[in-house]
């Protein structure tokens, strides 16, 4: 998408002290979220003929009231997309077909708000639209990582150790033997595969054939979010929460209540298998989701049900902590 930055300064700054005009546009994307990466993607102003909409975009929220309403999106938001004026149907539309793997705007959820300016200069305001939050999903296209996760004490109070699972009696700490590949798709399923090695004994490998299904989001099935005991916060220290004045928001997340997969051994774990089986909550994905840092996440509780073997455990918990990221380089 060819994004123009709007010079929001001074200028922007000086139109919000204007009066405005109550009319408040409506700012909706097609297809409604979740959409696919590397699909058309439709951004849709309905508001009045003649008037020039401007839409704030960003990953997090910032909101700024002023005498024209609510600012969710903060007016120097991260992308400012300006389209062509409202039409004599009374919308405005910016299509695109988003680059794989190069749109920044495709991360998994941001945020968007539109603001209407007359059609006479000098502009005034004419409204604010209620915020909308879109999601992004990879697909198959450009998979993005999955990586170990380096605890920062800031975030987690727990065990500092850098892992991507934890398998207590089978080699305990785990990590990725090569960035693991993470899908999401937009049929509300994902999946994540890859080699874990015990960071003790490389020679204790399992390869990770994970699905998760089932998705439940804000705006994906909104009546079902939270699913039952989420969010999973144990170990998040309470000043990184947003509900105590951090930037930690749990509200951004969205669920997997879907979890099933194996686990087979390799190297010296040759000849044992799980079958992996939800344990308790459902898995969550998003900035902090993995729970030991702020970056956008995985953290999946899992019970594994022996299916061969002898020397692991007959049955186990093991929990998860991943880090995805599109850069795989």
């Amino acid at each position: 998408m060819n994004t123009k930055r709007l010079a929001l300064g001074t200028a922007a700054l000086a139109l919000l002290g204007l009066p405005v005009f109550a009319q408040k546009p409506v700012l909706r994307v097609d297809p409604s979220s979740p959409g696919q990466l590397g699909k058309p993607v439709k951004i849709i102003v309905e508001g009045i003929p003649g008037d020039t909409p401007v839409i704030l975009f960003d990953f997090k929220l910032d909101p700024i009231w002023t005498k024209f309403g609510l600012f969710r999106v903060n007016p120097f938001a991260s992308f400012v997309i300006v389209l062509p004026p409202i039409g004599a149907d009374g919308t405005s539309t910016f299509s695109c077909n988003t680059p794989v793997c190069d749109f920044d705007l495709a991360k998994p959820i941001f945020y968007g708000q539109c603001i209407t300016f007359s059609d006479r200069k000098p502009w005034v305001v004419r409204g604010i639209s209620d915020l909308t939050i879109t999601e992004m999903v990879t697909g198959a296209d450009c998979p993005p990582c999955a990586n170990d996760v380096t605890p920062d004490p800031k975030i987690w109070a727990l065990e500092t150790v850098t892992s991507a699972m934890f398998l207590p009696g089978c080699g305990d700490y785990y990590e990725w033997e090569s960035p693991g590949t993470f899908i999401e798709n937009s049929d509300g399923t994902c999946s994540l595969t890859g080699i874990l090695r015990a960071k003790e004994d490389h020679l204790k490998r399992f390869r990770l054939d994970l699905r998760l299904t089932s998705r439940i989001s804000l705006s994906f099935n909104a009546a079902q979010y939270p699913p039952s005991g989420c969010p999973n916060l144990s170990g998040v220290l309470n000043q990184v929460l947003s509900i105590f004045g951090g930037v930690l928001n749990p509200d951004e997340w969205r669920y997997y209540d879907g979890i099933s997969g194996t686990l087979v051994g390799l190297g010296t774990n040759f000849g044992t298998s799980f079958a992996i089986e939800k344990r308790d909550l459902a898995a969550q994905l998003g900035f902090g989701a993995a729970l030991r840092v702020m970056d956008y996440g995985l953290n999946a509780r899992l019970r594994l049900r022996l299916t061969s073997g002898l020397f692991c455990p007959g049955n186990a918990n093991a929990d998860l902590h991943v880090l995805i990221s599109k850069d795989c380089q």
